[in-house]
């Protein structure tokens, strides 16, 4: 894996005619974040980007960026999101986890962020959570469970990204969440149907591909 743009060379010197030198920038790396992988097509997930990752994300021309964690973005991800366009929605921000009550958090925020994924006009889209483990883990589960993946495969998708900092609280609000809350927008994506099977749609997070 490429590491932070700050150990890359800046500039690649070639020797032109005339034995005079000529100095080329390169171009930034691509450095995807750790918990990065593909949800379906135009849908993404990630842990907090940071700006050593966004010369990676300018190639998907992001449309919409989704925050499911209640931490405020740093100021370098906002101006990213100003400077090419995309829509940042913070969703953890504004419903997050209700109180006294088991689960991990709000169904609100939940059935809010199914509802953008499900809406073509804001692909392509990133769902983006502290450590891309639990909140994005949450949502794609029930989104899995929307589409009617077994159980099991939805489990054993929330692991490859939890691994050993797996919440039993998540699973379980992924197997007990409310699908019928789920409102589909008049603008579902190509993939969408109820009844899909589970596919091999992303592969490994970023940080397991080698492991």
């Amino acid at each position: 894996r490429t590491g932070p743009t700050s150990r890359q060379p800046q500039s690649l010197t070639i020797m032109t005619s005339g034995s005079s030198a000529k100095s080329v920038p390169l171009a930034p790396p691509l450095d995807p974040p750790a918990g990065f992988g593909v949800v379906q097509p135009q849908v993404f997930r990630s842990n907090m980007p940071t700006r050593v990752n966004f010369f990676f994300f300018k190639k998907f021309n992001l449309k919409t960026m989704v925050i499911l964690s209640p931490e405020q973005p740093l100021h370098e991800l906002e101006e990213f999101c100003v400077e090419n366009a995309i829509t940042l929605i913070q969703l953890g921000s504004r419903t997050w986890r209700p109180r006294d009550t088991w689960h991990p958090v709000c169904e609100e925020l939940v059935k809010e962020g199914l509802e953008v994924v499900l809406d073509a006009t804001k692909h392509p889209l990133l769902l983006v959570g502290a450590t891309g483990r639990h909140h994005t883990g949450m949502l794609v589960g029930c989104l899995r469970r929307l589409q009617g993946w077994c159980f099991s495969a939805i489990i054993e998708e929330y692991l490859m990204y939890a691994g050993d900092k797996a919440r039993q609280d998540c699973e379980h609000f992924i197997e007990l969440f409310d699908t019928d809350l789920i409102n589909v927008p008049d603008t579902p994506p190509g993939w969408w149907s109820l009844g899909t099977s589970p596919v091999a749609v992303g592969g490994v997070p970023h940080d397991q591909e080698d492991a």
